[in-house]
């Protein structure tokens, strides 16, 4: 007769090689987020980066129109169009931006930025909100 299937038992040994495991795992997860963190930083300084808003606040209405697009080209912000831009938008992670020029008088006409409302996605998918 045979015997009944059995479970192998959890030793000691098999218990320190799950424990080194997770260390091991948690480890390189921190090596590969510190290097990501430091080649962040030496590619980037954090806020041009992240925010836009100090290429829209150096933007002024009347501003000259080639001075303006050279700001915001600065700002790593292009024009979609390849002969002329009548207007620049653009967004960060917080808000979207937009610079409309006057390309007659050669100005900038009006300028305005709206917060961007992250998370509206899952919200719906919950139907929490409709």
């Amino acid at each position: 007769m045979s015997e009944p299937n059995v479970l192998p038992s959890i030793t000691s040994r098999d218990k320190i090689i799950s424990g080194r495991r997770i260390v091991l795992a948690t480890v390189v997860l921190l090596v590969a987020f510190g290097m990501n963190l430091f080649l962040d930083y030496a590619n980037c300084v954090v806020p041009p980066c992240l925010s836009k808003s100090s290429a829209y606040r150096s933007v002024q209405i009347g501003m000259n129109l080639t001075e303006a697009e050279g700001v915001l080209r600065r700002a790593a912000v292009s024009c979609p169009e390849t002969t002329h831009c009548t207007a620049f938008m653009f967004s960060d992670f917080w808000r979207d931006y937009w610079v409309e020029l006057d390309p007659a008088k050669g100005v900038v006409r009006e300028k305005s930025f709206g917060f961007r409302y992250h998370g509206k996605g899952l919200l719906e998918f919950l139907h929490i909100l409709r």
